[in-house]
């Protein structure tokens, strides 16, 4: 197998990470995380099964690996370098990026704005795309035609952590208590 054993400095594989910004913590999962001693970087790997390889520019503007690099940088340095890898299985390719210092702060900006900008929104319109297929609410979704029922309609449900955790179990590992 080309991706494993790993015996090129690899730390951690499922790495659960923090990262902080403001007063929000969001949970991430690092599917590998390495110390290239070579080059003297921390490697933040993502492996990814998709039949099609996205633009250049879908990897320079991507947040979920640099907001796990934010977390690597608060847990070994801020004067680190983490090098962002992606592992199109499919088509044998790996792609590589970084973010500066300045580009993770500006993200952080974005990510507190985009976060203000859901908790003041009331209403939330459902799309379809293909991650339906694999989304444990689809028997609830009014884009697929039904409805959530009535006990989780209530406030005061939805703000009981342990039920929707018991409910929807994927929601269940970002909830941090």
């Amino acid at each position: 197998m080309k991706h494993a054993p790993f015996d090129d400095g690899t730390l951690e594989t499922e790495k659960r990470v923090l990262i902080k910004i403001k007063n929000n913590t969001l949970i991430g999962f690092i599917d590998r995380l390495s110390f290239n001693k070579e080059k003297g970087v921390y490697e933040i790997h993502d492996y990814k099964t998709a039949n099609t390889l996205p633009e250049r520019e879908k990897f320079e503007s991507d947040r979920q690996l640099a907001l796990y690099s934010i977390a690597i940088k608060e847990q070994f340095g801020h004067d680190k370098d983490v090098h962002l890898i992606w592992h199109y299985l499919n088509h044998n390719q790996k792609i590589v990026s970084k973010r500066t210092n300045k580009d993770l702060e500006e993200l952080k900006l974005q990510i507190t704005n985009l976060i203000k900008f859901i908790e003041e929104t009331e209403h939330f319109h459902p799309q379809k795309s293909i991650l339906c297929d694999w989304c444990e609410y689809k028997q609830y979704c009014k884009a697929w035609g039904n409805e959530l029922p009535e006990e989780y309609r209530k406030k005061e449900v939805q703000k009981d952590l342990g039920k929707i955790q018991t409910s929807f179990p994927t929601v269940g590992k970002y909830i941090k208590h």
